[in-house]
């Protein structure tokens, strides 16, 4: 909420902390998936089988997708983070 026209610590802490929690989970999953196919394919994973590798990358983009969807769709005109949006990224 805005008082007297200004941002409240509350409501600047609530819109990073979405942003961070929205993207910190599906980049450390896309992170891993990288480094897992990379790995594989210079020989060091050689046992992993290719099509659960490429699936493991597929979810990880789309776990990607949601958080850039639940960021994009998540805030208010004024720049607030949505209440709903809060209760569905719980």
């Amino acid at each position: 909420m805005l008082v007297n026209g200004e941002l409240t610590a509350l409501d600047a802490y609530t819109n990073r902390v979405y942003k961070i929690i929205m993207l910190i989970i599906p980049i450390s999953c896309l992170c891993a998936s990288i480094s897992i196919t990379v790995l594989h394919y210079l020989g060091y994973y050689a046992d992993i089988n290719e099509f659960s590798m490429w699936l493991f990358d597929i979810v990880d983009i789309s776990f990607l997708a949601i958080g850039l969807y639940f960021i994009k769709t998540g805030f208010d005109e004024k720049g607030f983070v949505k209440k709903q949006k809060l209760l569905y990224g719980k």
